[in-house]
Order: C-alpha cells, then sequence, then structure tokens
C-alpha cells in the first residue's frame, strides 16, 4: 500500500514538470 502511495505522489509530480514544461514551451 505505501508502494502505491509513493508511485501515486511520483505520477503526480511527474505531471506538473510536464505541465510546466509545456507551459515554458508555449511562453517561448
Amino acid at each position: 500500500m505505501e508502494k502505491a502511495v509513493e508511485f501515486k505522489h511520483v505520477t503526480k509530480a511527474y505531471g506538473d514538470v510536464q505541465a510546466v514544461r509545456d507551459l515554458s514551451f508555449t511562453i517561448e
């Protein structure tokens, strides 16, 4: 169960990074 929660956090963090990257790319 702990692993699942950890994986969820990692996935969410990765999603946030991708969103920021897309935003930065759009601005440039």
